[in-house]
């Protein structure tokens, strides 16, 4: 989940130092970042496509752990190991989801503070 963020927001740092790099001096020293960004793989999903699927996961997460709580709760034949573990992975996936939409958040509020 979060190397699918890191892969889509990768090729917007090269091109932000690629554009600084030519305004400092178009002559000067080769591109540094060109080796590293032609690692990067084109036809990646949108910036809007990943956070859909990591939001469509977390809600998966989280109907899952709910079920089997549920199961085990109406008696049914459900190990409590599946049970902790599947709160557990819900819990760890609500964390991430939530520390993303902090950065997000914090990342708009500096945007909105920045003088045009």
């Amino acid at each position: 989940m979060i190397q699918s963020i890191i892969n889509l927001a990768v090729p917007a740092v090269f091109e932000h130092f690629d554009m600084h790099s030519q305004r400092a001096d178009a002559t000067s020293s080769p591109n540094v970042w060109a080796p590293v960004r032609d690692q990067v793989v084109v036809g990646q999903k949108s910036f809007d496509q990943v956070l859909s699927g990591v939001a469509t996961d977390a809600v998966n997460k989280l109907q899952e752990a709910e079920m089997f709580s549920m199961r085990k709760t109406l008696g049914e034949d459900v190990a409590i190991r599946d049970v902790v573990d599947s709160i557990m992975e819900a819990e760890r996936v609500l964390t991430t989801s939530i520390a993303i939409r902090d950065k997000i958040v914090q990342s708009y509020l500096e945007i909105s503070r920045m003088q045009i």
